[in-house]
């Protein structure tokens, strides 16, 4: 009797976990689709410059945008760099974003884009469609 009665204990603080979580989830997807669609809509695509992961799963970085550098930082993981990447493996690449016209703050790495050392040129506004056909040179 007493087994039970814990086990429908958990049962209802889990439930009551998921019941609390569930919005926090859904606002977050609907802001990503809608992040999503913007990008879509209106962008430009510059070069990042990792600066430092704290930990393996985050990663701050710079990019400059009508000549201010910009600091952000983003989520990392093994669906981004593959499953044997390192701090100094991800850290010493450099990565193109894709940014929206009107808010270089709604952006998104574009994490299977090679930029070559030898790309140092950057517009002022970035680039409209992603330069030199680096889209079309995968890893």
């Amino acid at each position: 009797m007493k087994k039970s009665k814990k086990i429908l204990d958990v049962f209802k603080q889990i439930a009551f976990f998921l019941i609390c979580m569930s919005p926090l989830f859904y606002h977050q997807y609907i802001k990503n689709k809608r992040n999503n669609a913007k990008l879509n809509e209106c962008c430009y695509y510059t070069i990042i410059n990792p600066i430092r992961m704290p930990d393996t799963h985050k990663m701050y970085y710079w990019y400059c945008f009508n000549r201010i550098k910009k600091y952000n930082s983003c989520s990392v993981g093994a669906q981004d760099l593959g499953p044997f990447y390192t701090k100094k493996s991800a850290l010493s690449r450099r990565y193109i974003v894709k940014f929206y016209c009107d808010d270089s703050n709604i952006n998104s790495v574009q994490w299977d884009i090679l930029v070559p050392d030898t790309l140092r040129y950057v517009p002022e506004n970035g680039w409209k469609e992603i330069p030199y056909g680096l889209d079309k040179v995968k890893e």
